[in-house]
């Protein structure tokens, strides 16, 4: 009863920036942006890069949306890789659907993507929940995957490891009450506090980029009108301590080539789980990052791009 009363069949569409662009995040954030309806809702991509070259879609986390592969998609692109991005449900230029944001949603979001830009297969790139996204995806259509590569993948932390903050913030009562107008902006205040003092910002304080992407971020908390909708869901939604047999799957796919590159410092998705991952993907290898956190992507960009070329190419 309770997931009925608070659930999303009484929602409607939540808008993105596309209602009031990002100064920080605008629409020619990358270049060729194409605007996408699908049965969900409305979502925007890019394609950059040699159109005749190998294909690899980048599949952003929770928060930053696809702004946070700034470094990443330039470097693939102008080794001649063709490259597709867009932002997941609730993110940047996304609406934030009535629905759950459960696996089936994200995944079912990259297929209706890929078949909409006509690609039948591709390289999968993934970081943190995007990580688990592209695991899933993989496992459900592994003939569409050449390579899949994985940055700090969520799916398989124990619900011991999700904060306690997490777990309040996605009680169902809370995360309607999150959604009325009149708490939205304390709601968002706390965001942007949790965004001001993160260790990413305060260790690379000097990184031009850091600052540029956690600007977007900051934005994106305060100013999407389906974010809270989006993050909180995906917090109560997402199987991010669930989906072992996902990466089960994924190990009997010997065929499909899978890179992980994981910091051993990472306070959000912990590096002792590479072992599982391990276990379960016998043929992954796996690239260890001496103190890097959760936002290797960023931090130690030069050595990721680096690895994730070779490995791509």
């Amino acid at each position: 009863m309770l997931a009925y009363a608070f659930g999303p069949t009484d929602r409607k569409t939540l808008g993105s920036h596309s209602d009031s662009p990002s100064e920080y995040y605008p629409p020619d954030f990358y270049p060729n942006g194409t605007d996408l309806v699908l049965p969900m809702g409305s979502i925007r991509y890019w394609l950059m890069g040699d159109p005749n070259g190998k294909k690899v879609v980048l599949i952003h986390g929770i928060s930053t949306g696809a702004a946070c592969y700034i470094s990443l998609s330039k470097i693939l692109a102008d080794k001649g890789h063709y490259v597709l991005l867009f932002d997941l449900w609730g993110r940047g230029y996304a609406e934030a659907p009535p629905h759950y944001y459960d696996e089936s949603l994200y995944t079912t979001q990259v297929a209706l993507v890929l078949q909409k830009v006509g690609w039948t297969s591709t390289d999968v790139v993934g970081v943190s929940l995007g990580g688990a996204i592209a695991t899933s995806f993989a496992s459900f259509y592994p003939e569409m995957v050449n390579k899949l590569v994985l940055i700090a993948p969520a799916g398989l932390m124990h619900r011991a490891d999700i904060p306690m903050s997490g777990k309040i913030v996605a009680h169902p009562l809370l995360m309607r009450l999150f959604e009325q107008g009149w708490i939205q902006p304390f709601a968002r205040k706390a965001f942007k506090l949790f965004i001001d003092n993160s260790s990413l910002r305060k260790e690379l304080a000097d990184d031009p980029l850091v600052d540029q992407i956690s600007s977007v971020a900051t934005h994106q908390f305060i100013h999407h009108p389906g974010f809270i909708r989006a993050f909180l869901g995906t917090l109560a939604d997402y199987p991010l301590s669930g989906l072992d047999e996902r990466y089960r799957i994924l190990g009997n796919y010997s065929n499909i080539p899978v890179f992980v590159l994981w910091g051993d410092n990472d306070k959000t998705v912990p590096y002792k789980y590479h072992h599982v991952l391990q276990k379960y993907v016998p043929h992954a290898q796996i690239s260890h990052y001496k103190g890097g956190g959760h936002d290797i992507l960023l931090s130690h960009r030069d050595r990721l791009n680096s690895e994730i070329c070779d490995f791509l190419s």
